[in-house]
């Protein structure tokens, strides 16, 4: 197969600019791949942008090689979209709704662990051979300010950016293999000092 090379140096960010558009051309990749993977083709990522319809120089920017699309697309078929989590908490609390996307991402965490290791060593040496390359999705971004969405004219904007950002640190892997790792708890200890790390962040934002 013909070797191509459209890698773009140029960092793509998922939250500034058609953030919507950004997003669907990304899953567009990941569905894309998953066909080509179930229908058991050998292919790279100029394949897939053909079949996606899209510029190969446009995918390389969502995913610098074809091992960080394949791992992310396989996982893919694992996860949620923001609106099927909170299809039936809209009258529930801040926390509530807060710990309802913890614990979603915590479970597909724990199922997943070994492959989103994987994950996560691919992209990091990734970050090592193209620093300005788009490591990941940020798919945990939409999941919380899905969650924040019916209390977002209740938390001045300043406010609103920092919880957004701490409550990503929460519901990450990074943060489930710090306390795995290095503080040695259980899943069901890193559920419960996740727990209440997130009840102490609501408290002090909301509660002021």
């Amino acid at each position: 197969m013909r070797k191509i090379s459209h890698k773009s140096t140029n960092q793509l960010s998922l939250t500034m600019g058609r953030v919507d558009q950004k997003r669907k051309t990304r899953q567009l990749l990941l569905d894309t791949t998953n066909q080509l993977l179930t229908e058991g083709l050998v292919f790279n990522i100029e394949d897939v942008a053909q079949r996606a319809n899209i510029s190969t120089a446009t995918a390389y920017r969502y995913f610098p090689n074809l091992e960080t699309l394949r791992q992310e697309a396989v996982l893919s078929l694992n996860t949620k979209e923001p609106e099927q989590i909170f299809t039936d908490s809209a009258q529930k609390s801040l926390e509530t709704r807060i710990s309802e996307a913890i614990d979603y991402h915590l479970n597909l965490t724990i199922e997943n662990e070994d492959r989103f290791r994987l994950f996560l060593s691919t992209a990091l040496q990734e970050s090592v051979k193209s620093p300005k390359s788009k490591l990941r999705g940020a798919r945990r971004i939409p999941i919380i300010e899905m969650a924040l969405e019916p209390f977002r004219n209740e938390i001045p904007e300043g406010e609103y950016i920092h919880l957004t950002h701490s409550l990503s640190v929460l519901m990450g892997l990074e943060s489930f293999l710090v306390l795995k790792d290095i503080c040695g708890l259980n899943p069901a200890q890193i559920r419960e000092t996740t727990h209440w790390a997130i009840e102490k962040l609501i408290n002090a934002v909301v509660k002021k």
